[in-house]
């Protein structure tokens, strides 16, 4: 258990309450629990590979054997696995904490959930969250003129009857008080790819969640 400090946007700091991990709090059954010990263990592995990657490159650079090239070869994969599955197991563990926090405001004593709260609250991911919805605007407003290849699913375009409330929460994710519910459900919005609300229909879903974030963010 540790207290933390909070670095807010003007430069000051503010304690955040005490914080634990998700399997102290919530159990290790919990979602958030079980995301945070597989990262946990795909860490260890990484660090792991990653030891015996320059032990191998050595070998085969020193000996040029078929044994100590197919070693060498071995890491090069196990350690581009490992990696990516890291990668992979920190995306799931943001997200649950995200959407946690997107629910019902999440645990701030919680380590992984604290963590998430900062990651949201940052104005760097509030920009980037107005310049990407207001990017998808673009894209419906532009569809017909978008390379084919590149051209995001037709129901996209169903952003445009929503303009107004679009412009109104790129400026609203943009103010320091945003809420944060309201952040992390633009997040997830965004974040979806094309499986998201923004890229399939109904309408009507799409408008509750826009209407929904405009009116937490303000």
């Amino acid at each position: 258990m540790r207290i933390v400090a909070r670095t807010t946007d003007d430069g000051s700091s503010s304690p955040l309450p005490l914080s634990r991990s998700a399997e102290q709090v919530l159990g290790p059954d919990h979602p958030i629990s079980r995301a945070s010990h597989w990262h946990a263990v795909l860490v260890q592995q990484a660090a792991l590979a990653g030891s015996l990657f320059p032990l191998a490159i050595g070998l085969a650079a020193l000996k040029r054997s078929p044994e100590t090239i197919a070693f060498a070869s071995c890491a090069v994969v196990v350690e581009i696995a490992v990696v990516a599955a890291t990668v992979l197991a920190a995306t799931v563990l943001r997200e649950r904490a995200r959407d946690s926090i997107a629910a019902d405001g999440g645990r701030r004593d919680v380590d992984e959930i604290r963590t998430e709260y900062l990651r949201l609250e940052h104005s760097t991911t509030r920009d980037l969250l107005a310049h990407g919805l207001q990017r998808t605007l673009h894209e419906a407003e532009h569809w017909h003129e978008i390379p084919i290849s590149t051209r995001p699913p037709p129901a996209v375009c169903q952003l445009l009857a929503y303009e107004d409330v679009v412009t109104a929460i790129a400026g609203l994710v943009r103010e320091p008080g945003a809420d944060v519910r309201g952040v992390a459900l633009l997040d997830r919005l965004l974040g979806g790819g094309f499986s998201s609300l923004l890229y399939r229909g109904p309408s009507q879903a799409l408008e509750e969640e826009l209407r929904r974030i405009r009116y937490l963010l303000s």
